[in-house]
C-alpha cells in the first residue's frame, strides 16, 4: 500500500522532496509533506490513544486519553515518505500510444525511491511505544557500515539484483546517461576462467548434456559462502590497467558478464551489487576520521566524509602541495574509502592533496551540477562536525569545511540543514540562546551552533548536555542511495507494525467490520492476542503460522469466538450492526438473481450520491463513515456507536427505498431513481442499440431478476423462502404477516409477478435486513402487545404551533449559516498582512516563511483597516475573494484570525510539556478537531453541537416564557449530520438533512407500498439498529412530503441563479446549490414558522498539502461566487441583515510550505 502509486497521489507525497534537497535545488525551505505519515498511522496502523490489550484507552494522571503520537512525531516520519517517484513506464503498459509518447506515469508498478537524492537521510526518531522503554531511532541496532568486513560484496549472504543488458544501477545513484552508454567506460569485468563470483552469477548448467554449459541467471542471488577476490590491478584515468580486478576495490556497484556462448547473449549482463542495510552515526568529534570530499567545477560544495567508508572518488596530484588533480578509477563512478584513494595515487607515484581545479572525467564518471554520476573527490583537507541545537531543542549536522575555499552542502550548513529530534540526557536541558547557548557554542540567531564531543555512544556539548548519538541509514550523508531509502522505509513500516497498539486497534476495526461494532474488550483482547503470537486454537483445530500480524490466527479468533458464533447473543439489542447500504444493494441483486439474457456488464453509477457509498469512490481517506459515529436514537441512548448508521440520512434512505423498488418492479435501470442509468434501457447484442425499453412499459429492461420461487401460490412458503435468502430466516412476526397481506393481495389483483416484485423490495426494506441481530417486535407477537412508534418518532417530529394553520409572518426572524470548510483551509492565503504593519515588514516575512507558496501583493486584493486597531494598517484577501472584499468594505463582513481549539489558556511551556488537561486531544486529526470545531468542547467527545445547543436553550427558554411546546428553533443541514447541529436528545426536533439537489420523495413505484413500509417500520423493534432504521425511513418520509408541500409556496426572488445574469450557464458548484437550498427555505420561513434557523452547509477540498494554489483559487472561485448570488438573494428578500454566516474548518493550514503544498 505505501508504495502504491495511486496511494501516493492520494494522499500527496509522491514527488515530495526532502528539506535539504528543496534548499540545495531550489533554495528554499519546503518541508515534508505530512500527509502520509499522519494518516499511516491514524487510520492504517495504531489509531490516535494508545490502548490496552483489550481496546480500552490507556489513562494517564488527569484520566485523559494519551495520545499515540504527536505533532513532532508526524514531522519525523514525513521525512520517511520523501523521495518517492513512479517508475519508468513499460511498454506492455495498458495505455495509449499518444499517452506514453508523452511520457505517462507508470501508475501500475510500485513506487520507488528517486534516484534524484530527495529521499531524507538525517536520524528519525521513532515513537514513544508507552511501556516505559526510551524511543527507538530507525536503524538501531544494525552495524555500522565502517565496520562491515573489507570486501563483503564477496562475503556469505551478499546480494546482487540482475539488471539484464542495462549497466546503470537502480538501487544508488545511477550514471550520467552519456558515460553509462559509453563503450568505452570501464567496468568492473568478472572473468570466467577465475573469478569465483562469475561463476555463482552464471550458474552454469548442462541441460541436454552436449557438454555446453549454459549460465541459468536468477533476479537475486544470494552468496552461500565466502568466496575469493580475483585479479589485482592499478587504477588509470580511463580504469583499471588489468582485465580483473576484484581484489583492488572497496565495493562494486555494477559487474559484468561479457557476452560468450556461456552466456547465451550477444550482450554482456550486468549485476548490481545490494549492499546490506547498515547505518552511519551522526556526529563525530575525532577530526582524524574525517576528510573533506568536494564537487568539481568552481561552483563546487564540499562536505565533511569519513575517512573509512567508500564514498567518493580518487583524484590524484603530483604533489601534496598542487591545486590541480587528475581522477583514476577502476570503473565507471567508483566510490572508493580515503586510505584506498591514498594508496591508490602512492601506487602510481602521485598524492592527494586539497585541490582546486578536476576535471570531468567521462571514463571515471564524475560531472559537474548534476545528481547524476560521481558526485564528490577525496581531499586531504580536514574538517570537523558540529551541532546547531534550535530552540526547541532539535539539532542538526553541520560540516565545517572552512579549510577549502568551497562552501558546504546546502544540507549541512546553517541555512538548509534539517532540525531532527534527540532524547536529551538527565533533566532534559540543552543550550538555549535565551541563557547564551553555551561555553562550546556560538549564538546565531536562534540558534546554538556547538562543538562536540562523542564519546560511549553520546555527544556532549561542554560536558552539560547530551544526547545519544544517532544513527542513519547508509554510508553518509555524502552518497545516499535508493537502497538505503528502502530499507529505512521497511525500517518505519516495521516500526509502525510492531507498535503495542497495532493489534487491539487492527482488532477493533476488523470486529466492527465484520461482527458487531460495539466489539467486548474480551473479543478484542483474544483476536489482538492471535495477531500477536500468530496463533489460534478453537476446539481442537490450531490456526497461524506462530508469526507475529499472522491473519488467519486474527480472522479465525474473530469468527469463531462465542460473540460471533452465538445464537443466543443475536437477540441482544445491542450485538451485531448496521450493515452497509451497498452491501445491502449487492446481497439484494445476487439474491434475487439479477440477470440478462445477453452478456453485459452491470452498471451502477452514481451510488454514492444517491445512498452515500458507491465502489472505489469513497470521499476521502476516512472512508464512507466514522468507526465513532453514534447516532441520535437508542444507539446514542446506550453510549454506543453505529458506523454504517452515518449513511441514513433522509436522502440516502429515501434513494435507498426508490432503488430497491424500482429494481424490483423494472429491473436495473433508472426508471423511478433506480440504481441503473439509462443506457440499461438498451437492448444490446453485437453493436448498436437495437431496442429501447420505455419506464411503464410492458417490455421489461434487459437486466431482471431470475429468482423464482417453489410454489407460486402459497404466500406463506414464497415469504419464507425469501427471508431464508435476504435475513437468514430474522423476519419478525409481524414483518412477515404483512408481507404475506401484501403478497397474497397482490397476486389476486395484479398476478404473480407484480405480488413478487412487491414483497421482495419489501423485505429488502425491512428493518431484519438493516440489521444482523434479530429484530424482533418489542412485545410478543401478538399485535395488542406490540410497542408501536408515532409516524414521525417523537423525538423527530416536527413542530406543532398555534399559528400553523394561516401562514402568518414569523416575525423577528434570524438565521445563522454555518459554512464549514472540511478539509482546513489555507487562512495564510485568504488573509495577509500587507502595509502599515507596526511590527516590522510583516509581509516580508510572510513571503519568506512561505517561500514558493506566498502570495505577492499583485495577488491579493488589498483591505484597509482603522491605525491602532490591527497590527496592519492594510491587509489582502484572496485575488478570488472579490464578494468578501464588497462585503467587508460595506460593513458586512469580518475577519476572526488566529482562533482554534481551546481548553483552557494554554503557554508554549505546557504544550511542550504535553500538560492533557489543558491540550486539546488528537490535535490536526480531521475528525477530531471536525468535532471540537463544531462543539467548541475539544475535551468531549460526546458534546453536543454548538447550533444544536444553542437551538435546546432557545426552544427551553421559549417554552418557559409561552407555557406551550412551541419550538421556535429549527435546523437544517444541506449535507449529512453534522456535529454541529446535534443537540440533547428529546429536547429540540433533529435537524432536517436535505440535498444540494433539494428535497428528495418517493418515487412512484415506492409510492404504491408507501402505506406499507410505514407499517412495516411502525412496531418498534428490539435490535437498536433497526430500531434507528426504522426512526430514519418513517421520519424520511413524513417530514420530506411535509418540507416538500412547504418549500413550493415561494420561489426564489431572484429565481434560478445564473452568473452573469444574461449567461444561460447556472452557478452549478455544489456550495452554491447548497446555498440555493437555504435561500429557499428562509424564502418559505413563513410557511415552516421558526423564527429562529440554523443551515449547515459544507464546501470539500480544502486538505490541501498539494496542488495548493491552484486548488485553493479554484476552491475560493466557488465559494465567492455563491455567497455573492446567496447574499443578493437574501437581500431582495430583506432578510440580510438578519443573517449571519459563519464560516469554519477543521484548523488552518501550516505556514511553511511542503513544496506542493501545506500541511496540518
Amino acid at each position: 500500500v505505501s508504495f502504491s502509486p495511486l496511494m501516493g497521489r492520494y494522499l500527496s507525497y509522491l514527488g515530495g522532496m526532502s528539506f535539504g534537497h528543496n534548499f540545495e535545488e531550489l533554495g528554499l525551505h519546503l518541508y515534508a509533506d505530512e500527509n502520509f505519515a499522519r494518516e499511516v498511522m491514524q487510520l492504517f496502523t495504531i489509531g490516535l490513544d494508545l490502548l490496552n490489550e483489550n481496546g480500552t484507552q490507556v489513562l494517564d494522571e488527569n484520566e485523559n486519553a494519551v495520545p499515540t503520537y504527536s505533532n513532532k512525531d508526524i514531522m519525523t516520519l514525513a521525512r520517511g515518505w520523501t523521495g518517492f517517484d513512479t517508475q519508468k513506464a513499460r511498454s506492455n503498459l495498458e495505455a495509449s500510444g499518444s499517452l506514453r509518447k508523452q511520457g505517462q506515469s507508470n501508475d501500475i508498478d510500485p513506487m520507488r525511491i528517486s534516484p534524484k537524492e530527495g529521499r531524507d537521510a538525517f536520524p528519525k526518531l521513532g515513537l514513544d511505544y508507552g511501556n516505559g522503554e526510551s524511543r527507538r531511532y530507525m536503524g538501531d541496532g544494525l552495524p555500522l557500515c565502517s565496520s562491515l568486513p573489507p570486501r563483503a560484496f564477496l562475503s556469505r549472504g551478499a546480494t546482487y539484483r540482475y539488471l539484464g543488458s542495462d549497466p546503470n544501477p537502480t538501487m544508488s545513484r545511477p550514471d550520467v546517461p552519456f558515460h553509462s552508454r559509453h563503450r568505452r567506460s570501464p567496468r568492473l569485468t568478472l572473468s570466467p576462467e577465475s573469478s569465483s563470483l562469475y561463476k555463482v552469477l552464471c550458474n552454469a548448467a548442462d541441460p541436454d548434456g552436449s557438454g555446453n554449459n549454459k549460465c541459468r541467471f536468477q533476479s537475486i542471488v544470494k552468496l552461500d559462502e565466502n568466496l575469493e577476490c580475483d585479479g589485482i590491478c592499478l587504477p588509470t584515468p580511463t580504469g583499471g590497467d588489468q582485465d580483473t580486478c576484484e581484489c583492488s576495490i572497496d565495493e562494486p556497484r555494477v559487474v559484468r558478464l561479457d557476452p560468450s556462448s556461456e552466456t547465451g547473449s550477444k550482450n554482456p549482463v550486468y549485476y548490481e551489487y545490494v549492499r546490506p542495510p547498515c547505518v552511519s552515526l551522526a556526529f563525530e568529534s575525532k577530526e582524524d576520521n574525517f576528510s573533506v570530499v568536494k564537487e568539481i567545477g568552481a561552483s563546487g560544495s564540499a562536505m565533511c566524509a569519513e575517512k573509512l567508508l567508500p564514498v567518493g572518488g580518487t583524484a590524484c596530484c603530483d604533489d601534496e602541495r598542487s591545486s590541480s588533480a587528475e581522477s583514476v578509477c577502476v570503473f565507471l563512478s567508483e566510490r572508493v574509502s580515503f586510505y584506498t584513494a591514498k594508496e591508490r595515487c602512492e601506487a602510481i607515484g602521485k598524492r592527494i592533496c586539497n585541490w582546486s581545479s578536476l576535471p570531468a572525467s567521462v571514463r571515471c564518471g564524475t560531472t559537474v551540477g548534476k545528481r547524476e554520476g560521481l558526485q564528490f573527490q577525496w581531499t586531504n583537507s580536514p574538517c570537523r562536525i558540529q551541532a546547531s541545537v534550535s530552540s526547541d531543542g532539535d539539532v542538526a549536522v553541520i560540516h565545517d569545511v572552512s579549510s577549502q575555499n568551497a562552501p558546504a552542502m546546502g544540507r549541512v550548513n546553517e541555512a538548509g540543514a534539517t532540525y531532527f529530534r534527540v532524547e536529551w540526557d538527565g533533566n532534559k536541558d540543552y543550550p538555549k540562546t535565551s541563557d547564551g547557548c553555551s561555553d562550546a557554542c556560538t549564538v546565531s540567531g536562534s540558534k546554538c551552533i556547538c562543538d562536540i564531543e562523542v564519546a560511549n555512544g553520546s555527544v556532549f556539548i561542554d560536558g552539560k548536555f547530551s544526547f545519544r548519538n544517532p544513527p542513519m541509514y547508509g554510508t553518509s550523508l555524502v552518497d545516499p542511495s535508493q537502497r538505503d531509502g528502502l530499507y529505512e522505509t521497511d525500517a518505519i513500516l516495521d516500526h509502525l507494525l510492531h507498535h503495542p497498539n497495532v493489534a487491539p486497534f487492527i482488532a477493533t476495526r476488523l470486529i466492527q467490520l465484520l461482527i458487531t461494532s460495539n466489539p467486548s474488550p474480551r473479543h478484542v483482547q483474544s483476536v489482538a492476542s492471535a495477531f500477536k503470537t500468530g496463533r489460534f486454537s478453537m476446539h481442537g483445530n490450531n490456526f497461524g503460522s506462530g508469526a507475529y500480524g499472522d491473519m488467519e490466527a486474527a480472522v479465525a479468533a474473530i469468527f469463531l469466538d462465542p460473540e460471533a458464533q452465538s445464537t443466543t447473543l443475536t437477540f441482544d439489542r445491542t450485538q451485531g450492526r448496521a450493515r452497509e447500504p451497498l452491501l445491502k444493494v449487492i446481497h439484494f441483486l445476487r439474491s434475487m438473481e439479477l440477470g440478462a439474457n445477453e452478456e453485459r456488464q452491470i452498471n451502477l453509477p452514481e451510488l454514492r450520491q444517491k445512498i452515500g457509498q458507491e465502489a472505489h469512490y469513497s470521499p476521502s481517506v476516512f472512508n464512507f463513515f466514522l468507526p465513532s459515529f453514534s447516532p441520535i436514537g437508542p444507539v446514542l441512548a446506550s453510549n454506543l456507536v453505529s458506523p454504517e448508521s452515518q449513511l441514513l440520512d433522509p436522502p440516502q434512505a429515501l434513494s435507498f427505498i426508490n432503488g430497491i423498488t424500482s429494481v424490483s418492479k423494472y429491473g436495473l435501470s433508472d426508471c423511478g431513481d433506480g440504481f441503473g442509468s439509462e443506457k440499461e434501457r438498451f437492448k444490446m447484442k453485437d453493436g448498436p442499440y437495437e431496442e429501447y425499453f420505455a419506464c411503464g412499459s410492458l417490455k421489461r429492461v434487459p437486466y431482471q431478476f431470475k429468482w423464482k420461487p417453489s410454489q407460486w401460490g402459497n404466500a406463506d412458503q414464497v415469504v419464507k423462502e425469501l427471508d431464508l435468502v435476504l435475513t437468514g430466516g430474522r423476519l419478525s412476526s409481524a414483518s412477515r404477516q404483512l408481507i404475506e397481506h401484501v403478497y397474497s393481495e397482490a397476486f389476486l389483483s395484479d398476478g404473480r409477478i407484480e405480488a413478487l416484485s412487491s414483497i421482495q423490495a419489501m423485505i429488502a426494506l425491512s428493518p431484519e435486513y438493516h440489521s444482523t441481530n434479530v429484530a424482533s417486535d418489542s412485545g410478543d407477537s401478538t399485535p395488542t402487545s406490540i410497542t408501536y412508534r408515532d409516524e414521525i418518532p417523537s423525538n423527530l417530529a416536527p413542530v406543532t404551533v398555534g399559528r400553523q394553520q394561516e401562514t402568518t409572518p414569523v416575525s423577528n426572524y434570524k438565521a445563522v449559516v454555518y459554512l464549514f470548510a472540511a478539509g482546513g483551509m489555507d487562512s495564510h492565503s485568504v488573509l495577509v498582512p500587507l502595509d502599515g504593519c507596526s511590527v516590522g515588514d510583516l509581509h516580508a516575512q510572510y513571503k519568506k516563511i512561505r517561500s514558493n507558496i506566498a502570495l505577492s501583493h499583485n495577488q491579493l486584493l488589498p483591505i484597509d483597516v482603522a491605525p491602532g486597531t490591527q497590527p496592519c494598517t492594510e491587509f489582502g484577501i484572496h485575488s478570488s475573494l472579490t464578494t468578501v472584499k464588497t462585503l467587508f468594505e460595506d460593513g458586512d463582513a469580518a475577519f476572526l484570525a488566529n482562533v482554534g481549539s481551546l481548553i483552557a489558556p494554554i503557554t508554549r511551556a505546557d504544550y511542550d510539556n504535553n500538560d492533557s488537561s489543558k491540550i486539546p486531544p488528537s490535535l490536526f486529526a480531521h475528525n477530531t478537531q471536525q468535532r471540537a470545531t463544531q462543539t467548541l468542547q475539544a475535551q468531549n467527545p460526546r458534546a453536543h453541537g454548538v447550533l444544536g445547543r444553542l437551538g435546546d436553550a432557545l426552544n427551553l427558554q421559549a417554552k418557559e416564557e409561552t407555557g406551550d411546546a412551541s419550538e421556535i428553533f429549527a435546523a437544517y443541514s444541506i449535507l449529512g449530520s453534522p456535529k454541529a447541529l446535534e443537540g440533547a436528545p428529546g429536547v429540540s426536533r433533529v435537524a432536517d438533512v436535505l440535498s444540494s439537489r433539494g428535497i428528495s420523495g418517493l418515487s412512484v413505484v415506492s409510492r404504491k407500498i408507501e402505506r406499507y413500509i410505514k407499517a412495516m417500520h411502525a412496531p418498534r423493534s428490539s435490535s437498536i439498529f433497526a430500531e434507528t432504521f426504522s426512526d430514519r425511513v418513517t421520519s424520511a418520509i413524513a417530514r420530506t412530503k411535509e418540507l416538500g408541500k412547504k418549500l413550493k409556496r415561494h420561489g426564489l426572488m431572484n429565481g434560478p441563479w445564473h452568473l452573469p445574469r444574461d449567461s444561460p450557464a447556472c452557478c452549478s458548484s455544489d456550495i452554491c446549490m447548497q446555498l440555493q437550498q437555504v435561500a429557499q427555505i428562509i424564502r418559505n420561513r413563513d410557511t415552516l414558522d421558526a423564527s429562529r434557523d440554523a443551515f449547515f452547509v459544507q464546501h470539500d477540498g480544502y486538505d490541501t498539502h498539494n496542488n495548493n494554489l491552484p486548488r485553493l483559487k479554484s476552491l475560493l472561485d466557488e465559494l465567492d461566487e455563491a455567497l455573492l448570488c446567496f447574499s443578493e438573494e437574501l437581500k431582495a428578500q430583506d432578510i440580510w441583515d438578519s443573517t449571519a454566516i459563519v464560516l469554519a474548518s477543521d484548523f488552518g493550514r501550516s505556514l511553511s510550505s511542503n513544496g506542493l503544498g501545506t500541511d496540518h
